[in-house]
């Protein structure tokens, strides 16, 4: 792909016109007149559609011109590399998905942002539990003026976190 290719035909008479077919063309592909008795076709930046067989016909330049037999076939496979015909088909799909995938990426990332955002604003939702309700009514209770001992207790490596008071009153059932 996208290399040089050169077809030589010979023929032993001087001064020939020489022409070069390529198999399921009709006509010919071009011609040539050499001053010697070979002529040379170059194939430059070669693609994958000039692939396949040609041949050589040759014959006097005189009018009407007289063409030999067509000559043995030499077989061009052209592989390899990209093939420029479809390279900007190509090139435009893959643009095309990257530029998709980065248009999602892009649009979940600034949905996180304004996740986060509203939730910084609000702040954790509080929890409720008996541990709280007690710390709760302690607080009150010191609010009200009253003096409490509250002592510190051993963490349970185990639990949660959680506040630990030992309380000097009476509860009463309302």
């Amino acid at each position: 792909m996208g290399g040089n290719v050169t077809i030589r035909c010979q023929n032993q008479h001087l001064g020939m016109r020489f022409l070069l077919y390529k198999a399921g063309d009709g006509n010919y592909l071009t011609y040539t007149d050499p001053a010697g008795s070979e002529a040379e076709f170059p194939i430059t930046s070669a693609r994958r559609e000039q692939s396949g067989n040609y041949t050589c016909r040759y014959s006097h330049r005189t009018d009407p011109p007289n063409y030999s037999e067509p000559s043995d076939p030499v077989q061009i496979i052209v592989a390899g590399g990209s093939d420029s015909s479809t390279a900007p088909g190509l090139t435009r799909t893959i643009i095309a998905g990257v530029s998709a995938a980065t248009t999602s990426l892009l649009l979940l990332l600034l949905l996180f942002l304004c996740y986060r955002r509203t939730r910084g604003r609000e702040g954790p939702a509080p929890r409720q539990s008996r541990e709280s309700e007690a710390a709760a009514t302690v607080y009150a209770l010191l609010g009200e003026g009253k003096q409490r001992d509250v002592l510190p207790q051993e963490p349970d490596p185990g639990a949660e976190e959680h506040t630990y008071a030992e309380l000097d009153c009476t509860l009463q059932a309302k």
